[in-house]
């Protein structure tokens, strides 16, 4: 009985363990690490994160949003950047409206469709962070996130 016991426990501890290694039914967004263009070209205007203290002391953000400046005769390259295992992917914008002092983007790029609201910054707010919300998809998986925008940004 008390092999018997042993075996079903290790059985079980084996099945739970694959169980949770299997890939999960959310996209994990990681943090940006890295930006495929020079500094010269690329500038960033939003950054989002998990958390001011992540954000603030770590410099850890898990979305930027900035704009590309190819050449003088067109214009910038709207684009977000986001990161999933350790590999950044770029996103372009193809759509922007306001809406209920909410601003609304979407981007897409390498089979990813990204939304993201944030609240527009009301003359005399003075808050360093706001909240807003983010949604990440890709073939059938959906993930939704809130997120920290850095209010001096926008």
């Amino acid at each position: 009985m008390n092999r018997r016991s042993s075996f079903l426990h290790s059985l079980l501890s084996i099945i739970l363990f694959l169980i949770s290694s299997c890939s999960s039914n959310e996209i994990v967004l990681d943090k940006v690490s890295y930006i495929p263009y020079d500094y010269e070209y690329f500038h960033s205007n939003l950054h989002f994160g998990k958390d001011p203290k992540s954000m603030e002391l770590k410099n850890e953000f898990i979305l930027i949003l900035g704009s590309i400046d190819t050449t003088s005769e067109t214009p910038p390259i709207k684009m977000a950047f986001i990161s999933i295992n350790n590999k950044t992917i770029q996103l372009n914008l193809i759509k922007e409206n306001i809406q209920n002092k909410q601003i609304i983007k979407e981007y897409t790029g390498n089979g990813y469709e990204l939304l993201i609201r944030y609240p527009i910054k009301q003359e005399g707010d003075h808050t360093k962070f706001s909240e807003s919300h983010l949604t990440i998809k890709h073939e059938k998986l959906k993930s939704e996130y809130e997120v920290i925008c850095e209010s001096g940004y926008h």
